[in-house]
């Protein structure tokens, strides 16, 4: 459904049980039960990561930017003039629910997640406050993971990140996580100066300034 499209998860579960009310010849409830390992999987995974000692973590936040000195440079693919917004590097725990305009997020790619849906492609991730979530990328294929455009290590620039929270409860127990849904491939800089998106004009460039 286009619920488990947009990652309202919780939406989706509920329409696939009912369509298996009605017709169990769909099949639906093995959609929900997909849906729900996820969800679980992604859930127990970054709990896991969060009990990772101390040291590792620090180790591994270490490289990610606080602060920018100077520009980025985002590909510009809309004919509208780009906006005059002074840019400041985010963590998650300082966005707000939906699109945050004005923020860079950084953060560090940790692992692909496993689904069987193929968009939105999505990977665990950290930022410089040793907070994991799910960054999801929309308007992609999976060449996005099979030719290595993301991998383990790569650090993440994201443009007016927004953020959702995803929770379901199964079995009595509740399953949570925040994730950043990245609509435009434009927005994302890998490692500071690689454009995630291809073939764009190379005169067609949006400059972000830093308050």
């Amino acid at each position: 459904t286009i619920y488990e499209y947009l990652e309202r998860y919780g939406e989706a579960i509920r329409d696939f049980n009912a369509a298996h009310q009605i017709d169990p010849n769909l099949k639906a409830d093995s959609k929900a039960g997909n849906i729900i390992n996820y969800v679980v999987q992604t859930s127990n995974l970054i709990l896991s990561r969060k009990n990772t000692k101390q040291k590792k973590l620090l180790e591994m936040v270490k490289n990610i930017p606080e602060q920018i000195e100077g520009e980025l440079r985002f590909p510009q693919v809309s004919e509208t003039a780009p906006n005059k917004l002074m840019y400041k590097i985010a963590a998650v725990g300082d966005l707000n629910q939906g699109e945050n305009q004005g923020a860079i997020l950084t953060a560090k790619v940790i692992m692909h997640l496993e689904r069987k849906q193929e968009v939105p492609v999505s990977f665990l991730a950290v930022d410089k406050n040793m907070t994991f979530f799910v960054v999801s990328f929309y308007n992609t294929t999976r060449s996005l993971l099979e030719q290595d455009k993301i991998k383990a290590g790569d650090l993440i620039y994201v443009k007016n990140p927004q953020l959702i929270f995803t929770s379901i409860e199964f079995k009595g127990r509740l399953y949570s996580f925040q994730s950043v849904k990245v609509i435009e491939l434009a927005d994302v800089l890998l490692n500071g100066h690689q454009p995630l998106l291809e073939n764009y004009a190379q005169n067609s460039v949006e400059i972000v300034n830093f308050s």
